[in-house]
């Protein structure tokens, strides 16, 4: 295979996955092929790291920042659950988000992230456009398409590419920006938020671009192959996901807990040595 793509999904905490899967990946001639990528949330941000940092920084982040990064200390776990289930109920909330961006700003700051706007690799982050919602009820009616599987808004993929340091920041912030726990984020008069409320794997960017052979990493293991290959004709699609669910809103998405993190990390790796013995077989 020659320029090959990678898709990088959504997944929360559940993200430490595919940094395992990508170690293993490096190891083999495979991933200097890798010209194009695409994110979705932790996806996208996964996207920016592993081309900022080594494999050992990128566990160390994992484990040392991430977890305070996307679960601050004025975030609870269960205000989470019952704000959307005030939202199922219709009872009004009494704040519409839980956290700012800060510090994940500081870790972009910390990494020169702005670079990649430079870089010869292709990136696209998916999020979705809310921009048609009016202003006070963007988290809400999102929020309520998570619930009600009946997702709001509309999928756009940016690139990351060419862009200035301010929009390269505020793109990867959209993808990640999951309602009620992070406001909409501006770019261009546009309103965006997390990219996994619509599209959790973004290969139509890559598929629309030309690319043919592309390597998915679903941080989900109720995804199907064969539907995906149906929804992109004439492509090779390569999907490595875990054997077994690595947990809900609670015990997955929203579980930093560093061993909880270093076991999905270490699943990830067994996972791509796994595909890559067969891929060369």
């Amino acid at each position: 295979m020659e320029n090959i793509a990678l898709v990088l999904g959504g997944g929360g905490a559940k993200g430490a996955y595919q940094i395992g899967v990508i170690i293993a990946l490096s190891q083999y001639d495979l991933y200097n092929k890798i010209t194009a990528f695409s994110g979705t949330s932790i996806g996208a941000l996964n996207m920016a790291l592993i081309q900022k940092v080594n494999i050992n920084e990128a566990i160390n982040i994992w484990l040392n920042k991430v977890g305070g990064i996307f679960f601050s200390d004025n975030i609870n776990v269960y205000e989470v659950m019952n704000m959307l289930k005030s939202i199922k109920m219709n009872i009004p909330l009494k704040k519409s988000y839980l956290s700012d961006r800060e510090k994940l700003i500081e870790l972009f700051e910390e990494l020169n992230i702005e670079d990649l706007a430079f870089s010869d690799k292709k990136m696209f982050a998916a999020c979705v456009d809310m921009t048609e919602i009016p202003s006070e009820f963007r988290g809400i009616k999102a929020a309520i398409g998570i619930y009600e599987k009946r997702p709001v808004g509309k999928i756009t993929y940016l690139p990351l590419n060419y862009k200035s340091k301010e929009n390269l920041y505020k793109t990867l912030l959209a993808s990640s920006a999951l309602p009620l726990i992070y406001e909409p984020i501006e770019i261009n008069k546009r309103y965006y938020v997390d990219g996994g409320l619509i599209d959790n794997l973004p290969i139509r960017p890559l598929y629309n671009y030309g690319y043919k052979d592309i390597i998915i990493i679903s941080c989900d293991n109720d995804i199907s192959l064969n539907k995906l290959k149906f929804s992109f004709p004439d492509s090779n699609l390569y999907l490595i996901k875990p054997n077994f669910d690595l947990g809900n809103l609670i015990s997955g998405t929203l579980n930093f807990n560093k061993s909880k993190i270093m076991q999905s990390i270490n699943l990830g790796y067994r996972d791509g040595m796994n595909f890559m013995k067969k891929l060369i077989l």
